[in-house]
């Protein structure tokens, strides 16, 4: 057999979205069943509509493009070594290279 549950989220339109409008009643239905208005407006899912996410995609396309164009394959220099200048980076690689480190010993 199957055992169904039921679960709630809410939706909350993308920051794209200048404007959100809601009618009296519709407040009042929302209320009397417990919305929660602060969760709807923080931990909301983000979303939009699907011509919203083609401009956004072409955007970023076109911006991806011009990072690409902009960067000579020549600049690139595969034994440069990254130098970590941040504290919380140079403690994260400690972190991981610790950790890589005992793995390769436990195996």
């Amino acid at each position: 057999g199957f055992t169904v549950k039921k679960y709630n989220f809410y939706l909350f339109p993308s920051s794209n979205n200048r404007e959100v409008t809601l009618n009296p009643s519709s407040i009042a239905f929302l209320k009397e069943h417990d919305m929660d208005f602060n969760l709807w407006t923080k931990e909301g899912i983000p979303f939009c509509t699907t011509d919203q996410a083609a401009e956004m995609m072409a955007k970023y396309r076109k911006k991806a493009q011009s990072l690409i164009n902009a960067t000579p394959l020549r600049s690139f220099d595969p034994s440069r070594k990254v130098e970590l200048t941040r504290a919380e980076d140079v403690n994260f690689h400690a972190r991981a290279m610790a950790s890589l480190r005992e793995w390769i010993d436990s195996a």
